[in-house]
């Protein structure tokens, strides 16, 4: 609990710092492969304990900070994740991966995210 209220803190002064920066990765949907079994595999849903992957699903993902928060760029769209499914943790490229459906739930247009994550800034 402890160590996830500190990530917590430290996601919220992360963004808040980094507000008017933008950092942009390269967004990859054929990535998966490249990084499931030492990184998507590992992803818990954060508060929820399950796995964010179901072996087809998290790919790199372009992502940038803005004065509303983090938002990733996910079929054509910036969107923005919602905060409890967004995580900051080392990724093995140094960008932003995005775990989720990109048509939504029922097929509804609207990517419906699993977990959402950024790099651990380097200071």
């Amino acid at each position: 609990m402890q160590r996830s209220l500190m990530i917590g803190h430290l996601l919220a002064a992360s963004i808040m710092a980094m507000a008017s920066w933008t950092m942009v990765h390269a967004e990859d949907p054929a990535g998966h492969a490249k990084h499931h079994s030492d990184f998507y595999s590992q992803l818990k849903v954060p508060g929820r304990g399950y796995s964010c992957c179901n072996d087809k699903d998290c790919r790199p993902a372009k992502y940038r900070h803005t004065a509303r928060g983090v938002e990733f760029l996910i079929a054509g769209k910036w969107i923005q994740p919602p905060q409890e499914r967004l995580m900051m943790r080392d990724t093995p490229d140094d960008g932003g991966h995005w775990c989720g459906n990109e048509r939504g739930i029922m097929s509804n247009g609207v990517p419906h995210t699993i977990c959402a994550i950024i790099p651990i800034p380097s200071i």
